[in-house]
């Protein structure tokens, strides 16, 4: 059980004790604990297992080894690490601190391993999004050039470089959270706060500079994506208005494509919806602080949040959950979950013809 009374000596303090308001805003409501005890293991466990499962289906049916779904499966996994690195954070910080936010031990190598996954994982999954926007983009513009240029191999190695790039970004994001700092937490004289511990415990950053690197950074590797995949999809759409007598090779080929191309920006817009309210108090506390603001400040705001920061974390594990749902939106990846489980009847001549098409690449899926 976390324990955090002891000795305030020569910590900065924040004095709660002239506001039961303000006050009962640090601590886990009745909603806050229903959301971390029942609606986010809930979700934890349905985007594991959903990730887990389309994993499983990528490898086990012959006509899903395709340059996309190649990209997808990194998705994935970086889905499943999102969801298992947050979902254990959250449990490490509130399951026995009835203080929101709050840290139980303060060692910095702890900090940054709770926190780094997360960063890692978040970046893969904005570049990936981008990835496949280019890609579709590609297939359905220049179907010929990209059949020669987007082979496994290629996306493979694309692959790799986005995840050493996500790596690369986490290790100057975490300086955002690599300092573990204690705080002397001066509690209302009533009866409901007296048994409350008086140290709090934050992951902060190593000091301003490291601050608002670590809150640009963040702004300016999102903003841009979202606005580069804004414009790609928008192309994508018009051009699948477009193409419908001009696509090559079979009309059960061009179906399948145009229906796995839709699928596509729809999770990748879901994914930048769901990002954007992380993304946005991000960009709030960096203006804050930009216009004046002392970072112990922005503590005290936080309290008063506490609706906007569910919400918004919620919107960040459906999101994870959620991919695999949207990819069963297409009929491509419906018979594929069929027939991984043994579940599908014998394929027409024209399911064969549209897989091997899709083997060989004559279709850009």
């Amino acid at each position: 059980m976390y324990n955090g009374t002891g000795n305030c000596s020569g910590m900065p303090s924040i004095d709660l004790s002239d506001s039961t308001l303000l006050a009962s805003g640090w601590l886990i409501g009745p909603k806050m604990e229903i959301w971390i005890k029942m609606i986010v293991p809930i979700m934890g466990c349905i985007g594991l297992s959903s990730n887990l499962g389309f994993l499983f289906v990528l490898i086990r049916v012959p006509s899903m080894h395709t340059t996309a779904n190649i990209f997808l499966a990194s998705w994935a996994m970086a889905d499943i690490i999102s969801l298992t690195s947050n979902t254990n954070l959250l449990m490490w910080m509130h399951l026995d601190s009835p203080i929101l936010r709050n840290i139980p031990t303060g060692s910095r190598l702890v900090c940054v391993a709770f926190f780094l996954p997360a960063y890692i994982s978040g970046c893969v999954t904005a570049t990936m999004a981008t990835l496949l926007a280019f890609e579709r983009y590609h297939s359905i513009t220049s179907p010929i050039k990209y059949r020669i240029l987007h082979t496994k191999k290629r996306a493979i190695q694309l692959i790799a470089i986005m995840w050493f790039v996500g790596v690369l970004y986490a290790c100057i994001v975490i300086t955002r959270y690599a300092q573990p700092k204690y705080w002397c937490i001066e509690w209302p004289a009533t009866k409901a706060f007296l048994h409350l511990p008086n140290i709090y415990r934050k992951c902060v950053a190593l000091n301003d500079a490291f601050f608002i690197i670590s809150e640009s950074l963040q702004n300016l590797i999102f903003y841009p994506l979202l606005l580069t995949n804004i414009i790609l999809y928008a192309k994508i759409i018009q051009a699948l208005k477009q193409r419908k007598a001009s696509y090559p090779g079979h009309p059960e080929a061009r179906r399948v494509h145009n229906q796995v191309t839709r699928v596509l920006v729809i999770n990748g817009l879901v994914f930048f919806l769901c990002q954007l309210p992380v993304r946005l108090r991000t960009l709030n506390n960096m203006l804050k602080y930009i216009g004046g603001h002392d970072r112990s400040d922005l503590l005290i705001q936080q309290s008063y949040a506490n609706g906007f920061v569910i919400g918004s974390a919620t919107l960040m594990f459906f999101n994870s959950a959620v991919n695999p749902f949207i990819y069963s939106g297409s009929a491509y990846y419906r018979n594929a979950i069929w027939e991984a489980f043994g579940l599908k009847k014998a394929k027409s001549p024209v399911q064969a013809y549209v897989i091997d098409a899709m083997k060989t690449g004559s279709t850009s899926l």
